[in-house]
Parts: structure tokens; C-alpha cells; sequence
């Protein structure tokens, strides 16, 4: 894995900025992509360096967070089960059972707790 690498996947723009300074002003090495496919073709391509933590948005076009977590749950990238996986959602009452997630981050995120997420996942 990827020393304090974080990968977000966010269909919007100003969000992944956003989510991104936060990040790298803390010091954390930071991918972005702005699809879920371009999420699982960014993990196929980077797997010998997985990043240590992914931000995903659940409401995106085409694929959204649930339809990502399967596709990658069909995947055989050895050491994906070891990474932390938060989902970030305006929905407030989400269902989450079931899901291959280790938790939730609610936006509009409040960025002290990303940090403090990453901090502590991102060792």
C-alpha cells in the first residue's frame, strides 16, 4: 500500500478539489477521479500501490457507489479487502447494511473529521 495515499472518487468537480487541498495540506498524497469506472480502472492499474483509504461518493452518474462496491467486490485485487473504504452522502438516513464499507462521511463534509478519518486510516 500506498504510504498516506488517499483515493477520491467524486462525480463533482468542486467537491474533489475541495476534499483535495484539505487533504494535501495536511499531507496525505491525494488521487482523484471523477467516475466509479475510472475509480476501478485507477485500483486495477494501481495495484501493487493501493492507496491506504478511498473517499466514494454514493450518488454519481452511470455507476454509483453501491454499483462500484459490487464491481469491486468481483475483482481479484489482492490487498483491496485491507483498504477502508468511506462512502460520502447527502443522505442522512442511509442504509448501509450490507455494504463492504467501513463508514460513512456526510456531506456537506465537515473537513476536520476527513482529516481525522484519513489520520487515522492513512498510518
Amino acid at each position: 500500500m500506498n504510504h498516506n495515499s488517499i483515493l477520491i472518487i467524486d462525480d463533482d468537480r468542486d467537491i474533489r478539489d475541495v476534499i483535495a487541498i484539505a487533504l494535501e495540506s495536511e499531507g496525505f498524497n491525494v488521487h482523484t477521479v471523477e467516475s466509479a469506472r475510472d475509480g476501478l480502472s485507477w485500483l486495477r492499474s494501481h495495484q501493487k500501490d493501493l492507496p491506504q483509504l478511498i473517499i466514494l461518493d454514493l450518488m454519481m452518474p452511470e455507476m454509483d457507489g453501491r454499483a462500484f462496491l459490487g464491481e469491486l467486490q468481483k475483482e481479484t485485487i489482492p490487498e483491496m479487502e485491507n483498504v477502508p473504504i468511506f462512502l460520502s452522502s447527502a443522505t442522512t438516513n442511509l442504509s448501509t447494511d450490507g455494504l463492504p464499507i467501513t463508514g460513512v462521511l456526510t456531506k456537506p463534509m465537515e473537513l476536520q473529521n476527513l482529516i481525522d478519518v484519513a489520520k487515522k486510516y492513512c498510518v
